[in-house]
């Protein structure tokens, strides 16, 4: 699969091959490189001209979107069931080990608060040192915490409390949705 580079006036600027499927949305840095995770296994800093900076392996494949923090801390979930805080430049900072597959989306709050949910059913809130979100234009999926990227839906964190969008379905398909208000218990 390719990531591709579209400019402005719609021509291809450039593409970049992975060896599967890239099923997240990527974050840009503050210098423009741009992060994403594959079906691979591989976590990927491409440049902005789509050349590769770097690459690192987990243990599965990622499809989770990445976020950076204020102090440049590249934060994603793979489905190896670990959390990974990755350097800039490419090193395993640190990692956190759920109990099964890290697949949904990444946000932080002012104080530091990465949150996240698992596939055991479990929502996550661990203290890093990134005090929010990086300064630049799409430091995660919906370019915000408020998540107004690509929906315009107004949900994030706050007041110690993560809301969320739920859309339900029913057997024929019908759906509704629903706004889900969550208070983190320390």
């Amino acid at each position: 699969t390719n990531l591709y580079a579209i400019s402005p006036n719609g021509n291809l600027k450039w593409k970049f091959k992975t060896n599967g499927e890239i099923l997240s949305c990527p974050a840009i840095g503050p210098d423009g490189t741009i992060y994403f995770g594959s079906a691979d296994n591989h976590f990927y800093a491409v440049s902005p001209d789509g050349k590769l900076k770097w690459k690192l392996r987990t243990g599965d494949s990622i499809t989770s979107s990445a976020l950076i923090g204020a102090d440049g801390v590249i934060y994603i979930g793979s489905n190896d069931n670990n959390l990974y805080a990755i350097t800039p430049d490419g090193k395993f900072k640190w990692r956190f080990q759920a109990g099964e597959d890290i697949a949904s989306g990444l946000t932080i709050s002012k104080d530091g608060v990465i949150y996240f949910g698992s596939d055991d059913n479990h929502l996550y809130a661990l203290y890093t040192t990134s005090f929010g979100l990086a300064n630049t234009p799409w430091p995660k999926d919906r370019a915000n915490n408020l998540n107004t990227g690509r929906s315009g839906d107004k949900y994030g964190v706050s007041d110690g409390a993560v809301t969320i969008k739920a859309i339900a379905y029913d057997i024929v398909g019908n759906s509704s949705e629903y706004v889900i208000r969550v208070f983190v218990k320390w």
